[in-house]
């Protein structure tokens, strides 16, 4: 037993985060955080379509998010939450740099 093994055994608080960690595995649910950064350098985006839900943060700059035909000008503190299945994606540059988070949770295959 490695002394981590030997640490988690007599900590209980680790012990809970190991077992945690163990157990969110084994569940169906894929979780897949992404920073995402837009320049005047970065390339047009196309819009996106794919299952699941997702989470988007803005922080730092100014967009227009398209969600199926509606477009969402998103700002710092800005928060999104859409099913993925419907074509998405940024659709205008306002300001620039832009950066958000983008969290995409789905079912994974057997699940």
């Amino acid at each position: 037993m490695s002394a981590v093994d030997t640490a988690a055994l007599t900590n209980p608080r680790a012990r809970r985060r190991i077992l945690l960690r163990k157990r969110l595995l084994r569940r169906p649910l894929a979780v897949e955080p992404y920073l995402i950064t837009l320049t005047a350098d970065s390339d047009v985006f196309p819009l996106f379509q794919h299952e699941g839900i997702e989470f988007i943060y803005m922080l730092e700059g100014e967009v227009g998010y398209r969600h199926g035909n509606r477009t969402y000008v998103l700002t710092p503190g800005d928060s999104l939450f859409f099913d993925a299945d419907v074509p998405h994606g940024p659709d205008e540059l306002r300001k620039l740099p832009i950066r958000f988070l983008s969290i995409i949770t789905y079912l994974r295959e057997g699940g």
